[in-house]
């Protein structure tokens, strides 16, 4: 009997490690609206609003962006892998090269791309969710050759969020 449960509780031990890898990560599915008041955007006009719909089944997260400005308005959808693996969208601009991964309960998303004038630009975002699920915080970095700035955006769940919870 002993070597029929042998086989059964590595597999155990290894399903286990698997959940527990994932276990506790922040799942940002919903829809996001900017909050303006808590928001800064160093360098850059603010925008008049900022909604993302956001689709997360780890390690798969597409995020659906639509952005208000006075110049009028600019969507994007772009899809990460939250394990690391390189992903590549399209942007206005051009192609981006971005590498998503987790640092404890924050996701980076560090991507590479040329701007204006072919300029290369390096931009690192850090998404924060707080404890009680009802605030996004997205920090970005931002650096050009022509120099860098660093901002936060806070999020609020806009009405017809779906509920975020915790993966796990």
């Amino acid at each position: 009997m002993s070597r029929r449960l042998t086989p059964l509780l590595l597999l155990s031990a290894l399903f286990a490690g698997a959940f527990a890898a994932s276990e506790g990560k922040p799942n940002f599915s919903g829809e996001w609206q900017m909050d303006a008041a808590k928001s800064e955007f160093g360098k850059f006009p603010v925008p008049t609003t900022i909604i993302r719909n956001i689709v997360q089944k780890d390690p798969d997260l597409t995020i659906d962006t639509t952005q208000r400005a006075s110049n009028g308005e600019q969507t994007a959808r772009v899809h990460y892998r939250t394990d690391g693996g390189e992903t590549t969208n399209r942007l206005a601009s051009g192609p981006a090269a971005s590498h998503a991964f987790w640092d404890g309960q924050t996701l980076v998303i560090r991507t590479t791309m040329k701007g204006k004038g072919d300029i290369d630009v390096l931009m690192e975002e850090r998404w924060d969710l707080s404890p009680d699920g009802k605030t996004l915080t997205t920090t970005s970095h931002v650096e050009t050759s022509k120099g860098s700035t660093t901002y936060p955006s806070r999020s609020t769940p806009s009405p017809r969020l779906s509920s975020v919870r915790l993966t796990g």
